[in-house]
């Protein structure tokens, strides 16, 4: 089940990304899944390299998912949108961000009470 969601978060990441970048088409829902999507992307790609480098004992936690989020906001909201004239700082997309990092989180909970209870 846990394979099947983090699948489907990374192929609606490329959809989302192709309708954006490839077919130009960007109504503002696009960019507002894209920017809940993008934390969710990240922890699971942060998941996969953490359970490949120290196997499955290792267990994305909250203090994780906030370094993850501070990281993202500093990064895209700070640092690129002064260094690249293309991207702008948007705080509404902060707002985007811990969405999806709330969304992530219960997810997590809510799978592994349920590994615990079966």
């Amino acid at each position: 089940m846990k394979k099947i969601v983090y699948i489907s978060i990374f192929l609606l990441a490329i959809l989302l990304f192709a309708c954006k970048n490839i077919l130009h088409y960007s109504p503002s829902f696009v960019n507002i899944a894209n920017d809940i999507l993008a934390l969710p992307f990240f922890l699971v790609t942060l998941d996969l390299i953490m359970k490949f480098l120290y196997g499955n004992r290792f267990q994305l936690n909250l203090p994780y998912v906030l370094v993850t989020l501070v990281t993202v906001c500093i990064l895209f909201e700070g640092i690129l949108p002064i260094k690249y004239t293309n991207m702008t700082a948007d705080p509404l997309d902060i707002l985007w961000y811990f969405t999806g990092s709330i969304l992530f989180l219960g997810f997590q909970w809510k799978y592994k009470s349920k590994t615990i209870h079966s």
